[in-house]
């Protein structure tokens, strides 16, 4: 009955994908998949001579020294990036991955002067792009 037992644990934890924190691997990918598919599309353009009309909008783009950074206005990010998670472990998860900058006091979200005024945001950095 153990080893019964212990080969279909085995089974199961190989099919999961590993014994490492699933929540934490779907939060990056499904955070990953939102960028992939509306990088382009709901981020209006940081610079101000910008002409392209963006529908649902959900932040800006800012092209850095160190590649594209994103800032998610915070109702977006509560309601689309943290959708079906607790907001404060996507935040953690986030920041510990390097994804999102915090700011100076450690909080999650940073104050920035934006296209359409000085306003809290979440800053997303270009290392999501990295392997």
């Amino acid at each position: 009955a153990t080893n019964a037992a212990s080969t279909c644990f085995n089974a199961w934890l190989e099919n999961r994908g590993g014994g490492s924190n699933q929540e934490k691997t779907s939060i990056l990918a499904s955070v990953k998949s939102f960028f992939e598919e509306y990088g382009d599309s709901r981020f209006a353009d940081y610079a101000a001579n910008s002409n392209r009309t963006v529908n649902n909008r959900v932040g800006f783009r800012n092209s850095t020294n160190d590649g594209l950074e994103y800032y998610v206005l915070a109702e977006m990010y509560k309601n689309e990036i943290c959708a079906g998670y607790d907001m404060k472990t996507v935040s953690q998860v986030l920041v510990e991955a390097g994804w999102l900058a915090p700011d100076s006091e450690g909080k999650s979200s940073q104050v920035k002067r934006l296209p359409v005024g000085r306003t809290r945001c979440y800053v997303f950095t270009s290392k999501m792009w990295e392997a």
